[in-house]
């Protein structure tokens, strides 16, 4: 495998977890466009909507590289308020971005830069740690060019969200590219892996994150902040009610919440997800 394909395949395992994270936040369906591979930073940045707004995350210890996500200040101005729970709509005007917007921004790049890191190390078969994000606005691309290392590699991923244009980064520097070609070219399959899919034997022993979800609830942002200790949130679901299973934040089947011999939580699953369709059919 080149160092582009492996890129590629990064690109886009990392692109779908942070789209899917990206859609938990906004409650809004998110479309991942084609990944590409550029050369720097510059490259990755060029056509951004100026002014705009950035959250910038780097890769901590190992190999460096940065996660960036970037979009129009209406992106953020329509973002802040899907989190807060108000209608998006109708497109604000493109003015200056308030610290609570700013930190909209920062939370929704938290979810994806966590998504993302868990992809990557599913994909390298190690832990990759991701720094807390920086969000930002900007009036000229070079104000983020400023906030980043030199890197030889990058990918792109078009993201449309909330009706608007972003862009998910990733900067990568060549040990970094090394070390994913090595993970994702190591093994030899009996039979030809489909074109974008990784080689069975390389994933089999690869640990995942999974997590149950109990219930959802939407609250406005401002009362969230204003909650005193001890709140009690109401969830969407009843106490008996079946459970969502997911893995690296993509769903995988639904259980149900029992408690084992020892008196610890436990998740009796019931039904996976079928991998045959979009219908969700379960199996």
């Amino acid at each position: 495998m080149t160092p582009t394909d492996a890129l590629l395949e990064l690109a886009g395992s990392t692109a779908a977890a942070a789209a899917a994270a990206l859609e938990s936040v906004c409650g809004r369906p998110v479309e991942v466009g084609r990944a590409t591979v550029v050369s720097g930073a510059p490259a990755a940045l060029e056509a951004l909507p100026v002014p705009g707004v950035a959250a910038v995350a780097s890769y901590v210890g190992g190999a460096g590289g940065y996660t960036l996500f970037v979009g129009s200040r209406t992106t953020a101005h329509r973002l802040a308020a899907a989190i807060a729970g108000a209608d998006p709509e109708p497109t604000p005007a493109e003015g200056d971005l308030d610290e609570p917007q700013l930190s909209a921004v920062a939370e929704a790049m938290s979810a994806m830069t966590a998504a993302a890191s868990a992809a990557t190390a599913e994909v390298l078969g190690s832990n990759v740690e991701i720094s807390p994000p920086r969000a930002l606005a900007f009036d000229q691309v070079d104000t983020v060019l400023e906030l980043l290392d030199p890197a030889p590699y990058a990918t792109a991923v078009e993201l449309t969200l909330l009706g608007e244009p972003c862009r998910l980064i990733q900067l990568v520097p060549s040990a970094f590219v090394a070390q994913l070609t090595r993970a994702l070219g190591g093994a030899e399959s009996a039979e030809p892996a489909a074109a974008g899919a990784i080689p069975l034997d390389q994933i089999r022993n690869v640990t995942v994150r999974l997590s149950a979800e109990v219930g959802r609830a939407r609250v406005a942002l401002a009362a969230l902040v204003k909650a005193p200790s001890g709140t009690v949130v109401c969830l969407d679901r009843e106490a008996d009610d079946p459970i969502d299973l997911y893995v690296n934040g993509r769903p995988f089947g639904v259980g149900r919440l029992v408690v084992d011999d020892g008196g610890a939580w436990a998740v009796r699953v019931e039904s996976l997800l079928g991998v045959g369709g979009d219908d969700g059919e379960r199996r």
